[in-house]
């Protein structure tokens, strides 16, 4: 037989138990949305780098006909040659003071 100690007592536990579930339960809701609003920006990003793909796409197909053949790709690489090379000189010219 409880008596009315022994009910309150359980009763303050049960609230305890109830209450630190709950700022757990709180807790894993922000770090949801956190999540979420990560996600979020991913895919916005991931959609527009799609979409400047199929540009880039299109904008070689346009090209293709004045006979200019170098996509996006190739036109990078070159670039990237010519920046390799300007890095190779810059670091060959003595500098003086």
């Amino acid at each position: 037989m409880f008596s009315y100690y022994d009910r309150a007592c359980d009763s303050m536990v049960s609230m305890q138990q109830a209450s630190e579930e709950l700022k757990a339960v709180k807790s894993q809701l922000r770090e949801l949305r956190i999540l979420q609003s990560g996600a979020s920006i991913v895919t916005h990003s991931h959609r527009e780098v799609e979409k400047l793909g199929r540009e880039i796409k299109d904008l070689e197909l346009t090209l293709m006909p004045y006979g200019i053949t170098e996509t996006a790709d190739d036109l990078q690489a070159v670039l990237d040659a010519i920046d390799t090379k300007l890095q190779v000189s810059d670091v060959s010219i003595p500098m003086s003071f």
